[in-house]
């Protein structure tokens, strides 16, 4: 497709702008980003089942385990490997008073401000001016959607800086092997934190042949998918080693975590059945924040009448494609990995247009130089710049007014503190307790041995190793800490033991949505 819709498009070409003025918009964009991803990010949102599964699982690696129960293959382990990893900066200076989801989402704020600084480091990389791409960074910055699942421990928040970091070194206009073989190394540690990384792929090929022909242009992509390759290649063979790569007797395997995560896990339904899952949770994020999605989208379609920045719109096409027309399971977090995309193409997009109307009125100055004189075409372009951007944020402000603002000032987990809290005060260490996997690591660290005292939801009826712990089953538990998502997972996971504890048990304490059971057994 032709770039004179737009006009000739411009790569960022080095040395046309100071370097060090550019390096340090970046760090500003970081500090920024960095300043609103940790404010409040303890309390902005509630801690929920997954943020506590991955911290459990991060804090197992600290302990020479993948997990703290069996490791089941439905992720590759690099994620909670880097939250492990990354997890011990904060730690060292009392971040989270003790407790793993708050110091992991201290470490989810740095990827959020990392993930905003290369929305602007790539916007820039693509020739987009300077204010264009700090407004994309804002937009990403300022989403409620990035604001409540862009800050909490979830894989898709590790994933997203290093697809960004993929785009940024493809994209490096020096066109050098190392650049192409870090692209491909970055976006294999994408892959594996999830594998659902994989929707960006094709973006990033055409990223790379968007850049036209260079001598050494089939040895980048070569390196490329060799680097990439190599670091995927990790996975199966970990599995290999383990003896644990296909389904067997008396295991666990590779092949059914794949089969499980793509195949037989629970379907969400069809987008196009209103009262489906899929459908109200698409149509939750669109009402949370239009902003970012109709910015983003409209971005989008201008940035495929460019060759440069047409990826930007494969990538949103490709993430969107399962979202809308894909029947399998939709998980809530799903809507983190297009939001820097989305931000991204605002950005790029408003340049071109830009760019555009600039371009239109040089050609009509050229033929009616006495209709369009040099002062009219500025005043013209900076008229129609500022009616745009009033326009913009008016509608954005009451947006962000009603879903970002008030993460500034949330108690979210006051109950869940206070649930925890009570606990460790009243229940007798060595009693068995049940609790969601939201607040396992905050029980366990409570001077309780974790894994069989402390107990995650489902491991009652799912994991063998609780009857040979606890041959009596259900009857040997003493407490179960209920959360708001407790009743909820007792009927949709079909939780046979843990049900029977629950319906035997008594409200010994009450925080708000969070109790305290105790197990009346017979």
């Amino acid at each position: 497709m032709s770039n004179s819709i737009v006009g000739p498009a411009r790569h960022a070409v080095p040395g046309q702008t100071n370097p060090w003025r550019e390096r340090g918009v970046a760090l500003a964009v970081f500090a920024l980003s960095l300043g609103v991803g940790l404010w409040n990010v303890t309390d902005a949102t509630s801690f929920q089942d997954d943020e506590g599964v991955y911290a459990a699982q991060a804090l197992a690696v600290t302990q020479g385990e993948l997990a703290p129960y069996t490791y089941w293959y439905d992720h590759p382990p690099l994620g909670w490997l880097q939250l492990a990893l990354f997890g011990s900066i904060p730690k060292l200076f009392g971040v989270g008073d003790g407790s793993e989801i708050p110091v992991m989402r201290s470490v989810i704020a740095v990827l959020f401000a990392l993930s905003a600084t290369l929305v602007y480091l790539i916007a820039r990389r693509l020739g987009t001016a300077r204010l264009f791409a700090l407004a994309g960074a804002a937009v990403f910055v300022a989403s409620p959607l990035a604001l409540t699942s862009g800050r909490q421990v979830f894989l898709d928040n590790i994933v997203t800086p290093w697809v960004l970091l993929a785009f940024w070194l493809m994209l490096s206009p020096r066109r050098a092997l190392w650049a192409h073989l870090g692209s491909g190394a970055a976006f294999g540690v994408a892959l594996l934190t999830k594998l659902t990384a994989a929707v960006f792929g094709p973006a990033l090929l055409v990223a790379l042949l968007s850049q036209g022909r260079w001598r050494g242009r089939s040895l980048s992509l070569m390196g490329f998918f060799a680097a990439g390759g190599l670091v995927l290649a990790m996975f199966p063979l970990m599995a290999a080693l383990r003896s644990e790569l296909f389904t067997g007797e008396g295991h666990v395997s590779l092949q059914d975590g794949l089969m499980f995560q793509f195949g037989t896990r629970a379907t969400s339904g069809s987008f196009w059945d209103a009262s489906s899952d899929r459908r109200e949770l698409v149509m939750g994020w669109v009402s949370t924040d239009p902003v970012i999605l109709l910015v983003g989208l409209i971005g989008a379609v201008v940035c495929a009448f460019v060759a440069s920045s047409r990826w930007i719109s494969v990538a949103i096409f490709t993430f969107a494609v399962p979202m809308v027309f894909g029947q399998g399971y939709l998980p809530g977090m799903y809507i983190v990995g297009s939001l820097a995309f989305l931000a991204l193409a605002a950005a790029v997009g408003a340049h071109h247009l830009w760019r555009a109307l600039n371009h239109g009125l040089h050609r009509l100055a050229v033929a009616r130089p006495a209709l369009v004189t040099p002062g009219r075409r500025t005043v013209a372009t900076t008229a129609l710049a500022t009616i745009a951007a009033t326009l913009a944020l008016l509608g954005a402000l009451p947006v962000w007014q009603r879903g970002s603002l008030p993460l500034m000032t949330a108690t979210s987990n006051a109950d869940w503190w206070a649930a925890t809290d009570w606990i460790e005060e009243n229940v007798p260490l060595g009693d068995d307790i049940l609790v969601p996997s939201a607040a396992w690591t905050q029980v366990q660290e409570d001077g309780r041995a974790g894994g069989w005292d402390v107990i995650m939801l489902e491991k009652v009826d799912r994991d063998p190793q609780f009857r040979i712990e606890h041959p009596e089953g259900w009857r040997d538990l003493e407490w179960i800490l209920v959360g708001p998502t407790v009743p909820q997972d007792l009927v949709n996971l079909d939780l046979v033991e843990a049900t029977k504890a629950y319906e035997s048990s008594r409200v010994a304490a009450t925080f708000g949505q969070w109790e305290i059971r105790e197990v009346q057994a017979p």
